[in-house]
């Protein structure tokens, strides 16, 4: 490495504060995202929410294509918005467009939209999507009711329930029919596929905890060898070891996935939840009520039950009815 013009060594902070914090490339690497396909429902649109984990030492996602079927239309349009996406689902301003093209249908086999622009999400942030279709009839796109806390869930993603959208207008917020409780719909779910790229971070000591266990092993018995006199690394200066491991992929110890937790993935609803989703709810349901709910309901199950005996005259059956049009009439 070279020293500075004058007689003296550049100053070790000088040098250290050289080593990048992440690479300068686009992406390291891509991974598809597909999801269930049940072929429950079809109207205009659906809106979800694309969660980064912190799994592994992830500077940014970029989503390069969403894959989608359908009758499709003229035009079909994808957005997205930083943060989630059901405090804005009616508020064009907030979002960003970053598709739009007349799509044939594709009934049968999934569509590729790439993105003009690919959907940036740092690491542990959320940003809401959104695809919507303009077609003449209401089968423009494929969605299903909700099944599960989470659609999709891996080291790099979290797809997260979302809403279905009845209105022909983006960001509308009236039904086919002109009456009822608007163009939402909660707890339907994205069907298709997503091509996500992306960008890790560099290893430096300021994010050493965010790099999985083996790799930081492998920084601490690289750092305690270069204090071995009899190690070759004790000859390397500080500021070189620290820059070998700057470029050091965190894949590259042997296992490098040893010693994380497992990825628990989507959980499946319980019964009462399952004859909720199947509803027509309008308000928006995020994950941490599913969490909410299914400890009440495992806390239920677990306290001993007392059979209650009541005569068969004294029990009232009350039936409710939802009069309103399903979305797929």
């Amino acid at each position: 490495f070279a020293l500075s013009h004058s007689s003296r060594p550049r100053a070790m902070g000088d040098i250290l504060g050289e080593r990048p914090t992440e690479a300068t490339y686009l992406t390291d690497s891509s991974f598809e995202v597909q999801t269930a396909d049940n072929e429950d429902h079809t109207f205009h649109g659906v809106m979800f929410d694309l969660r980064s984990k912190t799994d592994l030492p992830v500077h940014n996602m970029l989503v390069e294509e969403i894959w989608v079927r359908g009758c499709l239309g003229d035009p079909v349009t994808v957005w997205y918005t930083n943060g989630p996406f059901d405090p804005v689902k009616t508020t064009p301003s907030r979002w960003t467009n970053v598709f739009r093209s007349k799509m044939e249908p594709s009934y049968r086999k999934l569509a590729c939209l790439k993105l003009e622009t690919p959907i940036v999400i740092p690491a542990g942030k959320t940003v809401g999507v959104y695809v919507h279709a303009v077609s003449e009839s209401d089968d423009g796109i494929v969605y299903d009711n909700r099944r599960h806390d989470v659609v999709h869930e891996d080291r790099f993603v979290v797809v997260e329930a979302g809403m279905a959208h009845m209105d022909v207008r983006p960001f509308g917020n009236m039904n086919p029919w002109g009456m009822g409780r608007g163009a939402f719909r909660a707890n339907r779910t994205f069907v298709g596929q997503l091509k996500i790229g992306v960008k890790y971070m560099l290893w430096n000591p300021e994010v050493h905890n965010q790099f999985p266990p083996q790799f930081k092993l492998m920084v601490k018995t690289l750092l305690l060898c270069a204090r071995r006199p009899e190690c070759w690394l004790h000859f390397v200066s500080n500021e070189v070891l620290l820059w070998l491991i700057n470029m050091c992929s965190w894949e590259w110890p042997a296992d490098p996935r040893g010693g994380m937790d497992e990825v628990r993935g989507p959980r499946r609803a319980n019964p009462a939840q399952m004859r909720r989703y199947g509803g027509y709810n309008i308000r928006h349901e995020p994950t941490d009520l599913f969490a909410e709910e299914q400890r009440k309901h495992e806390r239920e199950r677990a306290q001993p039950r007392e059979r209650e005996y009541r005569p068969a005259a004294m029990v009232h059956y009350a039936y409710m009815w939802d009069n309103e049009p399903d979305e797929d009439d």
